[in-house]
């Protein structure tokens, strides 16, 4: 259960490894304006935020499991979105939205999660696993992935394999 668990995670960082690293250059060469990448990172990062602040009442009202399974559902949407229609604004800007869910929501069930798994002294070597297997390996891969597609094929394939690797990891996480 804790392998399945680090693998999904992985393959969720994974899946942003193009946004994280070339999101700005992409939206950059689709024509918007500096502003305008502003605009839509803030956009994603206050949402974010807005969930971190009433993230209990969520985790209550529909529970950590089926919160956790639903950000990978989104994330699979939100890359695909951006890789067919970024050029759209209104479709990019509910993309951007959709960050709440694919990194607030799936962070703070996975860190639920592992404070559920590793309790008391176990919790800090539950956090540095849970960290070096999604972030560090994950988020690494995704990145050189993203990379290496960029150069190949161009910026839609590579978001198009962050989506793929979203409904991965929703596949390795299933109860």
């Amino acid at each position: 259960r804790v392998r399945w668990f680090l693998l999904s995670a992985s393959l969720m960082i994974f899946a942003h490894g193009a946004l994280y690293a070339y999101l700005s250059i992409y939206l950059a060469q689709l024509g918007y304006s500096k502003t305008a990448i502003g605009v839509f990172w803030v956009l994603s990062v206050l949402l974010e935020i807005a969930f971190f602040a009433t993230q209990g009442r969520w985790f209550q009202r529909f529970g950590l499991y089926p919160l956790l399974v639903a950000s990978f559902l989104v994330a699979a949407v939100r890359f695909m979105l951006i890789a067919q229609l970024a050029s759209v604004w209104w479709v990019l800007a509910f993309a951007q939205i959709l960050h709440a869910m694919t990194f607030a929501v799936h962070h703070s069930a996975s860190v639920l999660t592992i404070q559920r798994w590793f309790p008391g002294q176990a919790a800090a070597r539950g956090q540095a696993v849970y960290i070096s297997a999604a972030w560090g390996i994950g988020g690494t891969l995704g990145s050189l992935m993203a990379a290496y597609l960029w150069t190949l094929s161009g910026p839609r394939w590579a978001f198009s394999v962050g989506s793929i690797a979203a409904l991965l990891g929703a596949w390795a996480i299933r109860e």
